[in-house]
C-alpha cells in the first residue's frame, strides 16, 4: 500500500488517500493495449473475409482492459469529499486485508459542539452574545444556534450547536470531544400565561397546545391553542403562542373533549398554580 497523504491534509473530493501496488495489474493493461494497437493494424490492411475475427478478437480484448481498468480503480482510496484527515491506520507499504479501516476523515467545515437542553431553558439562552466553550485548557467564541428535537427527555428537550465564531486548529476538528460551555441566561420577563400543567395537551413534533372556549355566535366551541413552554415551576408551566388573554382554556378533563366541540360554560373559575391565577 502506497499512502499519499498524512494526518491533518486537507483533500478535495476525488484526490488520492492511497493506492495498492499494482505493478502486476498495470503490466497486464500495457500488454493488452499493446495487442490492441497491433490488431487495429491489423485490421487496417487485413483482406475483407479477414476482418470480422480479428475485430472480434479486438473486442475481447478491449473487455479485458476494462477489467483490468476496473481493478486498478478499486485499489486507489480517494477522498469522498473535501475533508481533512484525522486519522490514519496504515503505513507506507503495508500489507492490508479486505474491509480493513484505513483513513478517519471529516468534512472540511468548521465544527460544531453540540448538546441537548430543556426547552424551557433553551428560550431563556442568550443568543445576541457569544458564549465560551472550552475544549481541553483552550477558550473558543462561538455561537449558538438551535438545532434539531432531541430524542430524549420525553419530547421536552432540544439540541443546541455552538457554532465557532473563528478559525478552529485541526487538532480540535475531533469526534466526542468533551466541550463545557458557560451559558448566559436571560432574565424572564414572564411575558406569557401561567397555566396548570394539567392544561397541556401534545401536538405532533413534540409541540403543546391548550384548549380555549371560544364564543362563535351563540355557541361556545373549543379551539386548540398552539403554545410554547417557556418555563416549568412545580405543577405550572409558563407559555406564550396563540394563547389570548381573554381565552378561557379546560385545565382539567380536557381528555374528555375535542377541539372544534360545542360546549357550555356554567362558570368560569381562577385556577391555584405555583406562577400566579390563570389569566
Amino acid at each position: 500500500m502506497r499512502v499519499e497523504a498524512e494526518i491533518t491534509d486537507r483533500l478535495v473530493e476525488g484526490e488520492v488517500l492511497a493506492m495498492l501496488d499494482q505493478l502486476e495489474l498495470k503490466q497486464q493493461t500495457s500488454r493488452v493495449v499493446e495487442e490492441i494497437y497491433q490488431l487495429q493494424s491489423g485490421i487496417a490492411s487485413a483482406e475483407p473475409g479477414q476482418r470480422p475475427a480479428l475485430e472480434r478478437e479486438a473486442s475481447e480484448l478491449n473487455s479485458q482492459l476494462q477489467d483490468l481498468e476496473s481493478k486498478i480503480a478499486e485499489g486507489i482510496i480517494r477522498a469522498p469529499f473535501d475533508c481533512i484527515v484525522l486519522g490514519r491506520r496504515i503505513d507506507q507499504q503495508a500489507m492490508v486485508a479486505p474491509a480493513h479501516v484505513a483513513f478517519e476523515v471529516v468534512a472540511d467545515s468548521p465544527p460544531i459542539v453540540t448538546g441537548s437542553l430543556p426547552r424551557d431553558v433553551i428560550v431563556q439562552l442568550d443568543t445576541q452574545h457569544p458564549v465560551e466553550v472550552t475544549i481541553g485548557d483552550t477558550v473558543f467564541n462561538c455561537r449558538l444556534t438551535k438545532g434539531p428535537a432531541a430524542a430524549t427527555g420525553g419530547g421536552r428537550h432540544d439540541f443546541v450547536n455552538a457554532e465557532f465564531a473563528s478559525p478552529v486548529a485541526r487538532k480540535y476538528w475531533l469526534f466526542d470531544e468533551v466541550a463545557e460551555a458557560r451559558l448566559q441566561i436571560r432574565p424572564s420577563a414572564a411575558d406569557g400565561y401561567w397555566l396548570p400543567i394539567s392544561a397541556l395537551r401534545r401536538l405532533s413534533g413534540g409541540r403543546w397546545s391548550a384548549l380555549a372556549a371560544v364564543s362563535r355566535g351563540n355557541e361556545v366551541e373549543l379551539v386548540a391553542r398552539a403554545i410554547d413552554v417557556l418555563r416549568v415551576q412545580g405543577h405550572s408551566v409558563l407559555v406564550s403562542g396563540e394563547i389570548q388573554g381573554s381565552d378561557q382554556i379546560v385545565v382539567r378533563g380536557g381528555h374528555r373533549v375535542v377541539p372544534g366541540q360545542a360546549v357550555v360554560v356554567s362558570q368560569a373559575s381562577t385556577a391555584e398554580i405555583d406562577g400566579g391565577p390563570v389569566r
